[in-house]
């Protein structure tokens, strides 16, 4: 197989939100600085690519995204189109990532980055980086296609950034590491959002759902099943390993409630979530 040989100033593996954040600071500072982008998704996103079809963002837009453009969009348009005020805006996964595919595009065109979806990095044990005798900081890296069709060599003239380390472990990707009974039926939040639109979950009115997990995924399907599939609460079994506090969002509760609550407490944080229950903020 012939290898096509590459250079630039940065290589970034991963183009999730993290990583997009990173280029975005780099290029406003530094123009000039060329980036070649590898991610094993075909768009990017990161993990937005393969989460479930009803999540939203759990914070307004404006606190989200890169530094340099606005994720929730126009805020005349936001206020006079869709009647929503920009800090209640929370995004949908579909303008996630258009959001980040049009700011990669944006960068691709201006001749900034290089992109290569669908390609996996080469980390040191799978193909070993050699540095290059021209110079010490210049090293060699490589990555190839998923399907094995395509294989790159790249010369990195400042710095590999490593943008998956801590990347989150999605459901619709990862079994669960524990029997279930053949009787009961496992879905994902994805396959519960495909079920529903497709309608291949016939009578789930009668059916009992037990949802794993206090994160967002778990909190966000609790929701779901019983606002868009009108499942009855007392059909639902929320199994938590711990008891969670959470900003009301609908009540007295704002960004700003809960380091107050932890200085007024002297730092309790048990004292500062009781607090805020109280009020009504929890």
């Amino acid at each position: 197989m012939k290898v096509t040989e590459l250079a630039c100033d940065y290589l970034v593996v991963g183009a999730g939100a993290a990583s997009i954040a990173f280029i975005d600071t780099l290029l406003t500072k530094q123009p000039l600085t060329k980036i070649i982008l590898v991610d094993k998704n075909p768009c990017p996103g990161g993990h937005w690519v393969h989460a479930y079809g009803f999540v939203r963002l759990h914070q307004p837009s404006l606190l989200y995204g890169v530094a340099s453009r606005q994720l929730e969009g126009n805020w005349l348009k936001l206020i006079l189109g869709k009647l929503t005020l920009p800090w209640h805006h929370r995004a949908s996964k579909d303008e996630i990532l258009k959001y980040y595919d049009s700011f990669i595009q944006d960068k691709i065109s201006a001749g900034q980055v290089q992109y290569f979806p669908n390609c996996q990095y080469n980390f040191p044990g799978e193909e070993p980086t050699t540095t290059h005798p021209a110079s010490e900081r210049e090293q060699i890296h490589s990555f190839s296609s998923l399907d094995g069709a395509r294989q790159c060599s790249v010369k990195v003239k400042n710095k590999l950034i490593n943008g998956i380390l801590g990347e989150c472990i999605i459901p619709s990707l990862n079994p669960v590491d524990f029997p279930v009974d053949q009787d009961i039926q496992m879905l994902t939040p994805n396959q519960i959002f495909d079920c529903h639109h497709q309608k291949t979950l016939p009578n789930y009115g009668e059916k009992r759902f037990v949802v794993l997990g206090c994160g967002k995924t778990a909190m966000d399907t609790v929701v779901y099943l019983q606002q868009s599939m009108k499942v009855k609460p007392s059909q639902i079994s929320w199994v938590i390993p711990n008891d969670v506090w959470m900003l009301a969002r609908e009540g007295s509760a704002n960004p700003w409630a809960w380091p107050k609550a932890l200085l007024k407490s002297d730092y309790n944080a048990r004292e500062a979530g009781l607090a805020l229950e109280r009020a009504g903020g929890f």
